[in-house]
């Protein structure tokens, strides 16, 4: 960092800054204990003096940003405010965390340290993964004081207010970090006004073009917005002014990135989105304990007013999401065919969706010992999400963020016990919910007198008895695929690893006992050939697959006899190591070789095709195309391969190997191809395929790799493979196949 005096002005700023926060927290409701922040505040700017960010400016200045964040947007107290202010003092200068504790108390020591990241000479284990280790520490002191996170949070969001200094591979690092990571943590700790402003600014510099596309539209869908409000609750304000309620109408405004998720996740276009907009109806009852009363009384003027759909009614006041939001949702529908949400809300229930933490100072009975105790409700709402300690980084990682999403339905058990589980949770989520066994047995269960299979979705307040055959596991893989909840996930493959044993020691027994048969000798270098020969990773999947009786070992070494005794030799160790080498020679030499290119991280990276050979390789996953905002990934062999921006493969490695990304721009391709999959729904009329194909290979000009065609009720769903020169051609296609006749929708798939 570096390091240059600073000026008369920049000392009169910084200590300006200092005083403004303070007046903030003078204005609370905490116990007002000024020196300890005054003197905390000293310190650092001590610890940091002459130290300056990557823009020029003093590099006091970030903890006392993060410190007002603390303070004014999260609301906490004396202790936070002096760890924000003491946050990088630690990792970035000389001071210990045991200095802390001299100069401070243990508390403020604890909460520092948990704030300091690790060194990559401190990494040991299997889990490389520094970014991802880092993150799971972070986490697991949520068990010692979940105001690490807290004020992580806040140190986030200033990162990203000044992230325009960084280099461009260093910007998508943090903003895919965020998205993956911070966001939904704000959003589970109720800082739903953070979250937002998380999600927006990473998506800025995570997606810069998309984010400008979508924030010009929105922009222009602001005009006369203002118009459609006022005329649209005019006859509901007037019942409201008739029931002596003290109300306040107002609306909001979808954010750019849950826009973009909407669109993403519906394959829909900004102009068919139906909920960017919103109606908030905010009162202020008399006594708190009338809250839930009144708010079904506003619920009835609402269906008394408009048309409601109730198939859309969400109801939170009894049972508030575990981030804590308590409102009632309706939807009603315009004469337009237009369908708006109503969201009704005291204004403790809305300051609490908007400002979270913040808001509870509001509502507690006094302030001693306050932030203690809202810091224990906290622990105990997260509790479930910091079960998978013991885990690798890598592994904690992915499922801490599986566990982060709020809980949405609660079902219960023949007993009448409650189990809460994920919206769109299954029969099977309720079986291992209940208990792994329970879980493993589970053929089906009964809800309602009827019999339903495991893959059923559960709604709320269904009760639910699991039919299972006692002590027969009937686990499988393709499980995973009948379940959301990440306890279900786990302990589905927690069996599925005790059955992969079982296959290991099984497909080893074979392997001897088939060359025992041929009366060869196995050695570990045929072995390893046999792993190259099948495409497998190392040799336990070859042990595995073997078990599994996924491989014919036997009926494929009686046609390599077959093929040796041809040139006139018999089977041997000899014999069958040179005819796979042969194999894959053969394959090696039809392959595109990779054009060779240096590769600068400090540098953005041209995506190049010279007389057929590329520079870069594409991500499966998600299959790019020119024209796509795209992100590099540079591999240990120093391979660039390259993903969609948004595709979440990419997003998780931003947030675990974000050290390995590479800004990547599209340079000129020499009339490459590159191929995707698309998602065509439609009704199923005499003629309509032959017009598709028309389309795209003779008007569009595309060639057709794959069609798989699958009819249903008169409906049909065709996923083609195709390829295509670049986006903005992908995009055309899509448009000219919207206007046939009987297409219901057409999308573009990630794999």
């Amino acid at each position: 960092m570096k390091r240059i005096d600073f000026t008369q002005e920049e000392d009169k700023a910084i200590n300006l800054a200092f005083e403004e926060m303070l007046a903030i927290y003078m204005q609370s409701r905490h116990s007002k204990k000024e020196q300890r922040i005054r003197r905390a505040f000293e310190f650092a700017k001590k610890a940091h003096d002459k130290v300056r960010r990557k823009s020029g400016e003093p590099y006091i200045h970030h903890p006392l940003a993060v410190a007002r964040i603390v303070c004014e947007e999260i609301g906490l107290g004396s202790t936070s405010i002096c760890c924000a202010l003491l946050h990088d003092v630690v990792e970035v200068t000389d001071y210990t965390v045991e200095n802390i504790e001299h100069f401070f108390d243990p508390k403020v020591a604890e909460i520092v340290d948990g704030l300091t990241k690790i060194k990559g000479d401190k990494l040991i284990g299997r889990d490389k993964s520094l970014q991802a280790e880092n993150f799971r520490r972070l986490v697991l002191t949520m068990n010692d004081d979940p105001r690490v996170v807290l004020i992580k949070i806040a140190d986030r969001l200033h990162n990203l207010r000044t992230l325009g200094s960084m280099p461009i591979a260093k910007q998508k690092k943090i903003a895919g970090e965020t998205l993956e990571f911070f966001a939904p943590l704000a959003h589970r700790l109720g800082l739903y006004t953070i979250k937002s402003e998380l999600e927006d600014l990473s998506f800025k510099y995570d997606q810069p073009e998309r984010y400008k596309e979508l924030s010009d539209k929105l922009l222009k869908y602001k005009d006369g917005v203002e118009d459609f409000f006022q005329q649209l609750v005019e006859p509901l304000r007037n019942r409201l002014n008739e029931s002596n309620l003290n109300f306040e109408l107002k609306y909001r405004l979808k954010g750019v990135y849950s826009i973009s998720q909407k669109m993403r996740r519906k394959q829909i276009s900004f102009e068919e989105m139906a909920d960017i907009f919103a109606v908030r109806i905010i009162f202020d009852p008399k006594r708190l304990s009338d809250e839930i009363l009144i708010c079904r009384q506003i619920q009835a003027y609402v269906e008394q007013t408009y048309q409601t759909r109730q198939d859309r009614l969400r109801d939170w006041l009894l049972r508030p999401k575990p981030n804590g939001y308590q409102a009632l949702h309706l939807t009603v529908m315009l004469p337009s065919t237009r369908n708006i949400e109503i969201q009704i809300r005291s204004r403790r229930m809305h300051e609490i969706a908007e400002k979270g933490l913040a808001a509870h100072w509001h509502y507690k009975e006094g302030d001693n010992g306050g932030e203690d105790a809202i810091m224990d409700d906290l622990l105990t709402k997260m509790r479930d999400i910091l079960q998978y300690r013991d885990s690798s980084a890598t592994e904690f990682l992915n499922n801490f963020k599986a566990s982060l999403y709020a809980n949405d339905i609660y079902v219960f058990t023949p007993k009448g016990k409650e189990i809460h589980l994920p919206f769109g949770a299954t029969v099977l989520d309720f079986a291992y919910a209940v208990h792994s066994e329970l879980g493993d047995e589970c053929m089906g269960a009964k809800i309602d007198h009827k019999l339903l299979p495991s893959n059923h979705k559960l709604k709320c307040g269904d009760q639910v008895e699991i039919v299972n055959v006692k002590g027969k596991s009937r686990c499988e893989a393709n499980w995973l695929d009948k379940v959301v909840s990440q306890n279900a996930i786990n302990k589905i493959q927690a069996t599925l690893r005790r059955l992969q044993r079982t296959n290991l020691k099984e497909g080893e027994e074979v392997l001897f006992t088939v060359f025992e048969k041929f009366g060869i000798d196995i050695d570990n270098d045929l072995i390893e050939e046999l792993v190259h020969f099948y495409g497998l990773a190392n040799t336990d999947e070859l042990y595995l697959n073997l078990g599994r009786k996924e491989i014919e070992l036997e009926a494929d070494l009686q046609k390599i006899e077959k093929a040796v005794a041809q040139e006139g030799y018999s089977l041997s160790v000899k014999t069958i190591a040179r005819y796979i080498i042969d194999q894959r020679k053969r394959k090696e030499d039809t392959e595109q070789y990779l054009l060779a290119e240096p590769i600068n991280k400090k540098e953005t990276y041209e995506l190049k095709v010279k007389e057929g050979k590329a520079n870069y390789l594409l991500a499966s996953c998600c299959k790019p195309v020119l024209g796509d905002e795209v992100t590099g990934v540079i591999t240990k062999n120093k391979q660039v391969y390259v993903h969609r921006t948004a595709c979440p493969r990419a997003m998780a490695i931003k947030s675990t190997q974000g050290d390995s990304l590479l800004s990547v721009v599209w340079a000129e391709q020499d009339s490459t191809a590159f191929l995707t999959s698309i998602f065509i729904s439609g009704v199923d009329t005499k003629g309509l395929l032959v017009k598709i194909c028309k389309l795209i290979s003779h008007q569009m000009g595309l060639s057709i790799k794959a069609l798989k065609l699958d009819t249903d009720n008169g409906i049909f769903e065709a996923y083609f493979e195709i390829y295509t020169p670049n986006l903005n051609t992908l995009e055309k296609l899509f448009c000219s196949l919207k206007e046939l006749d009987n297409i219901i929708s057409v999308k573009r798939l990630d794999n």
